[in-house]
């Protein structure tokens, strides 16, 4: 209950004066350690595409002052410690479309942005099935710490940039492994993932279908499953007052990791986030 208290505390301070001027604004030295915010709008043109944003979860697998053990190091670099090209999708898109996007800037292995405060796996215990990981285990984890240092910055600022432009659409960037343990392999490029259809995930779906992309809808996860918790938050975040139509884009990550793939992807989701600029 303490910790609920303070998130509602910390989420309800007002604003920084500089808060709302033309571009979004500088962060904290604290906050750079749980969030990047890109604001690449045009706002010079006095008609910035304030329509569209895109977030990315577990961008990076950035530990700051945090030390794993020599051995579960190497855990990282896999999709365990971070979405493997996702952040790289989400700036080059955010640049090409000139909108303004939020990257969330520590390992998943730390905290998990995209679980609830009560999901088991907000700070993850094991990996590869049995791997159990030293520093999130009962004894050393300092589950309120990792909250205020992390979790709660992130959403403050996610929320800061969602008042500052009011998106109708979002985009959030994320990428899954070719196998999954001992799964079946994940034969398909991308997965549009949504609670509901909307002008923007049939906007992708058309765009996918024309230019060939092998894709999945609500795969290789769905948002029952409660891995979605970032995009439930931000569709109703100031629902009835606006909504935003949010749909999470899963890139398989060694498609995603090559940049002439990339390429290809930002060059079709641009043509969708200009023509929902003026829709």
């Amino acid at each position: 209950m303490k910790i609920f208290k303070g998130l509602h505390k910390y989420m309800n301070k007002p604003l920084p004066s500089n808060a709302q001027k033309d571009f979004f604004r500088s962060l904290t030295y604290l906050e750079k350690h749980a969030v990047e915010v890109f604001d690449y709008r045009d706002v010079q043109s006095g008609n910035p595409n304030n329509k569209v944003m895109i977030t990315c979860e577990h961008a990076t697998n950035k530990t700051h002052n945090y030390i794993f053990p020599k051995e579960e190091q190497h855990l990282l670099d896999t999709h365990w410690g971070y979405d493997i090209g996702a952040k790289d999708m989400g700036i080059e898109l955010s640049e090409s479309a000139k909108i303004l996007s939020v990257y969330s800037n520590f390992s998943r292995l730390l905290i998990d942005p995209n679980r609830s405060l009560i999901s088991d796996t907000l700070i993850r215990k094991k990996v590869e099935k049995n791997v159990e990981l030293f520093l999130n285990n009962n004894d050393n984890v300092d589950r309120e710490k990792r909250i205020n240092m992390f979790y709660m910055p992130y959403y403050k600022v996610l929320w800061e940039a969602l008042d500052f432009v009011k998106p109708k659409y979002l985009i959030s960037s994320h990428s899954f492994t070719k196998q999954y343990e001992d799964h079946d392999e994940r034969k398909f490029e991308v997965g549009i993932l949504f609670r509901e259809k909307s002008l923007l995930s049939d906007l992708i779906e058309s765009e996918y279908k024309r230019e060939g992309v092998n894709y999945r809808i609500n795969e290789p996860y769905h948002p029952n499953e409660g891995v979605c918790h970032a995009m439930d938050c931000i569709s109703t975040y100031k629902w009835p007052e606006w909504y935003t139509q949010v749909v999470l884009l899963e890139f398989r990550n060694d498609y995603c990791n090559d940049k002439k793939w990339r390429k290809k992807q930002v060059e079709m989701l641009t043509k969708v986030v200009d023509y929902l600029k003026e829709h």
